[in-house]
């Protein structure tokens, strides 16, 4: 067998987003995100379907609701279509996304296809930083491939021993927020006294 060095694979999710663009303004996606060697672990639609606020803006079309869906899941690649809308505020945010959780050589490529448009990037590359670019200039929608997590960045692990609020149940769950205030949390833990 071949002797393979430490690091030289490395396991990490591989999220690109689109969208942005003008309110009000649909763009059409179509498109492929994948990796030249290695293998996906993991496939995360991070799709989001139309924001409606009040009933009043709801309409009797609710197949419109749902604008995005995987395609074809390959060995290196994953499929996908998608409707985005401009951001309708500051705080809102409408963007659509894929991730693929991947273990590739770190010397790996990703490469991904929207709308035509051909881009790749050295995973070394995506581990230092985001990358991002314009459909067609100024005021378009647009496409960011975020950056890509080093191992130790996506898994924690949390000990928490409560000696005050003795119950016979309580529910606990952990909450995190990042330097860059991202904030994560865990799903409940119910826990019940035994019988």
């Amino acid at each position: 067998p071949t002797h393979r060095p430490d690091g030289a694979t490395i396991r990490t999710k591989l999220h690109l987003e689109f969208g942005w663009g003008p309110r009000r303004m649909l763009h059409r996606w179509e498109g492929r995100l994948g990796i030249g060697a290695g293998e996906i672990i993991s496939v995360e639609p991070r799709f989001r379907g139309r924001q409606v606020v009040s009933p009043l803006e709801a309409d009797d079309d609710q197949s419109t609701y749902h604008t995005a869906r995987i395609l074809e899941i390959g060995a290196h690649s994953v499929a996908f279509e998608a409707m985005s809308e401009g951001n309708p505020n500051n705080f809102t945010n409408t963007t659509q996304g894929l991730c693929l959780e991947v273990e590739m050589p770190l010397s790996g490529e990703v490469h991904a296809t929207l709308n035509g448009l051909k881009l790749a990037w050295p995973l070394e590359t995506l581990l230092q930083g985001a990358r991002s670019g314009l459909v067609a200039g100024i005021e378009s929608h647009a496409w960011r491939m975020n950056r890509a997590p080093r191992p130790h960045e996506l898994n924690y692990s949390l000990e928490f021993i409560d000696r005050e609020n003795l119950s016979a149940s309580d529910t606990y769950y952990a909450r995190v927020r990042q330097k860059n205030d991202q904030w994560a949390w865990s799903s409940p833990i119910f826990v019940r006294e035994r019988e």
